[in-house]
């Protein structure tokens, strides 16, 4: 059993590549509560741990996917969606950070934002649909 997950995990490594990221991103953005500062009027719902922990759950559920190996193309559609969308968000917010806060660190965090939905989007485009 431990032998067919581990070849399941390296089958749908992508899957799990979006999975470690997911846990990473959201697990910085749980442990920094004031990571979004500007505009101040929200700067609460901008750093509102629920977006956070809905992010960790789309992660783990990334790895359960990819180790149970049990295809569901509305399942996996929907961890792509989400994940995009998120990363998306973040990206608009780092990069609005930057442009109108004048805080220039946050470049990479948007460049990178912006990578990872061009990584999910080709993941979304290569799987088998027909399984």
């Amino acid at each position: 059993m431990i032998k067919q997950t581990i070849h399941n995990l390296f089958k749908n490594s992508w899957y799990v590549i979006l999975g470690i990221a997911n846990c990473l991103v959201s697990y910085d953005l749980l442990t920094n509560g004031h990571f979004f500062f500007w505009p101040p009027q929200f700067r609460n719902l901008m750093n509102d741990d629920r977006a956070d922990w809905i992010f960790l759950i789309i992660g783990i559920a990334f790895f359960i996917y990819a180790a149970i190996d049990r295809y569901s193309n509305w399942i996996i559609t929907f961890l792509l969606a989400v994940s995009a969308a998120f990363y998306t968000l973040l990206g608009f917010l780092a990069w609005e950070h930057m442009q109108f806060a004048g805080v220039s660190s946050m470049g990479v965090t948007a460049s990178l934002c912006f990578v990872m939905v061009l990584v999910i989007l080709n993941v979304a485009r290569n799987r088998d649909t027909h399984r």
